[in-house]
């Protein structure tokens, strides 16, 4: 699916932050057969824009100062379209979550804010400008859904809906596990469902982006013959068939064969 703009309350964007973005860019691009254009960000820092053919798919950049001196691992995050950032995390802090970046502008690109659930897990709400975000969703190496994998549901359930007005709907998962599907009225958003229990008791509530492959098999191999691997064998469920990657420098991401 192409895209001219993103609805409010939709994902549209994901960026992973690494220790090694040259390493990160190769490893993707062996995965997605992506392209790269550095976009200069100032300070000697690039925004390396990934791309199928002429469509922005997401952006691999180095860790920030910041996240650096938190300790921050690398990561993917997950961006979602709001009409104004400034209201969104007014009421993202109402809602209980905590605003860890206030909106600020990124050029002229849009401007964004970063919130973390009390369990936290965050993203970041995106007022698009000259970039809507994703050009391009739902094609092999391109976004398909992002989800919410939580400690405590009920608090992230009530925050979320808080955030971005989203309604929910509860489907029992064959292992009888409740996964929450977050709407936007009839249309599907994301999701979320309780942290596996083989999850090291480390790894905290995160949100993961799942990008859409064509052979999801095929891709745990080419994943692993790069330096990374999967996180848990490869699954098939009614959504199709998918797996939880790791790249080399060890973020977590999904893959997503659709039926």
């Amino acid at each position: 699916t192409t895209h001219g703009r993103h609805e409010p309350g939709m994902f549209s964007w994901a960026d992973l932050g690494t220790t090694d973005p040259v390493a990160a860019q190769k490893f993707y691009a062996a995965l997605f057969a992506w392209e790269t254009v550095d976009v200069p960000i100032g300070g000697g820092d690039v925004y390396s824009m990934c791309k199928l053919g002429d469509r922005d798919v997401a952006a691999i950049a180095g860790l920030t100062e910041t996240q650096k001196k938190l300790g921050a691992p690398p990561h993917w995050t997950c961006y979602f379209t709001v009409t104004d950032a400034d209201a969104a995390a007014k009421k993202a802090e109402a809602a209980g979550a905590k605003v860890v970046a206030p909106p600020f502008d990124v050029m002229d690109a849009g401007r964004m804010a970063a919130v973390d659930d009390p369990t936290g897990a965050g993203v970041v709400l995106w007022q698009p400008k000259k970039h809507i975000g994703a050009g391009v969703t739902s094609v092999h190496g391109a976004l398909t859904w992002c989800e919410l994998l939580t400690r405590d549901a009920p608090t992230a359930k009530r925050v979320w809906s808080g955030v971005f007005g989203w309604t929910t709907e509860a489907v029992t998962m064959p292992n009888g596990v409740e996964y929450t599907v977050f709407k936007v009225g009839d249309a599907p958003s994301c999701g979320m469902m309780p942290m596996p229990s083989r999850a090291p008791a480390a790894v905290p509530s995160h949100w993961l982006p799942y990008f859409q492959v064509d052979d999801c098999d095929a891709l745990v191999a080419r994943a692993t013959a790069a330096g990374g691997g999967a996180v848990a064998p490869a699954m098939t469920s009614d959504v199709g068939r998918f797996a939880t990657l790791v790249d080399p420098a060890g973020a977590l991401f999904g893959i997503l064969q659709p039926p």
